[in-house]
């Protein structure tokens, strides 16, 4: 009896390092490593005393395996997917995807001055304001959405916050001209977020405005619709190309004002 007991333990033990390879071989290598590795280390040295009692009774399935000194992937399309970790057993470890994401990255000199640029930037964009929709979007949707509507800019777009980069880094002993600003419309953004809630990621913009050493403005940011691409969701892309169009024009109605 005691014999069969413990054959069947030896059993039920070596089951728990099949599954424990499973985990291992076929875990997404960008999360969870080190504390998976030191469970599958854990539990198999906890067992292997009973395990040697008793034969192999099968052999673990790997459907792929990735090394830790694998190098993170690349592709020249525009997304790639790592397999979800649908094992993990401790609920702290963050679990899910990863999706890699091609970008295009926009910069271009505005051969006019950065404080000519910045300020027909900001005069010809609104401004939102948080405060006249506090409380109300929810009690009456359709007076938000008017008063958001009230705080347009051209082509619709308006300026939810202006960071001053160039005041920052005086504390790192630099004195540069250098301002990022979170450019958008809440009423475009839902057009986005009623699809793919993911989407508000990119809601609003940011671009960055900067003086370089001719002492004119250089803008910087990240194409609307390559950011939102990787969603795959038609209502979000249509969205997203028609930002590109409005932001380009923005910047440029502010090149042609700075020259006038």
């Amino acid at each position: 009896m005691h014999t069969r007991s413990g054959v069947h333990a030896a059993k039920r033990h070596l089951v728990s390092v099949v599954e424990a390879l499973k985990f291992w071989m076929t875990g997404d290598p960008s999360n969870c490593m080190e504390s998976a590795r030191r469970r599958f280390l854990a539990r198999v040295v906890a067992i292997a005393p009973v395990a040697a009692m008793a034969p192999i009774v099968g052999k673990a399935e790997v459907s792929q395996q990735v090394s830790a000194s694998e190098p993170m992937p690349t592709s020249s399309g525009s997304i790639i997917r790592s397999p979800a970790m649908s094992n993990c057993q401790n609920p702290s470890e963050i679990t899910g995807t990863a999706t890699y994401v091609q970008v295009v990255h926009r910069c271009f000199r505005a051969c006019v001055g950065f404080a000519s640029f910045t300020k027909q930037l900001e005069r010809i964009l609104g401004r939102f304001d948080q405060m006249a929709v506090e409380g109300i979007t929810a009690e009456n949707p359709a007076a938000a959405a008017s008063k958001v509507k009230g705080m347009e800019g051209e082509q619709g777009l308006m300026i939810f916050g202006i960071l001053d980069h160039g005041a920052a880094l005086n504390m790192a002993g630099q004195h540069k001209k250098a301002k990022q600003y979170l450019i958008g419309n809440p009423l475009t953004a839902i057009r986005m977020t009623q699809h793919r809630l993911g989407a508000a990621l990119y809601a609003p913009l940011r671009v960055v405005v900067y003086e370089d050493e001719s002492a004119e403005a250089v803008v910087e940011y990240d194409q609307p619709s390559s950011l939102v691409a990787q969603f795959g969701d038609d209502g979000v892309n249509k969205v997203g190309a028609e930002l590109d169009s409005k932001l380009l024009h923005v910047l440029r109605r502010a090149v042609d004002l700075s020259e006038s």
